[in-house]
């Protein structure tokens, strides 16, 4: 194996660490959120993905799904939407 493909190997593993360490901080900072209860505001369900990734690529500019996906996963109990 090259030097090329280790360098590139190492930065991929730590994007992904980064990426782990962020999550894993974010979910303790805000383990004991609460939800406001508002009529509009609900919990995200997996029915829902397409059209939020649908909203998100039209305002964003963004064509990554698997952002939104991952996070409704992880975040279930903290991953609301706004319906209007």
């Amino acid at each position: 194996m090259g030097l090329t493909k280790i360098q590139v190997t190492l930065n991929v593993y730590a994007t992904s660490f980064e990426r782990l360490v962020k999550d894993v901080i974010t979910n303790l900072f805000i383990r004991k959120w609460i939800q406001i209860e508002k009529e509009n505001v609900v919990s995200v369900e997996d029915s829902m993905l397409p059209e939020i990734i649908r909203i998100q690529s039209e305002g964003f500019g963004t064509k990554n799904q698997n952002g939104v996906k991952r996070y409704s996963k992880r975040m279930k109990k903290i991953f609301y939407v706004i319906k209007s």
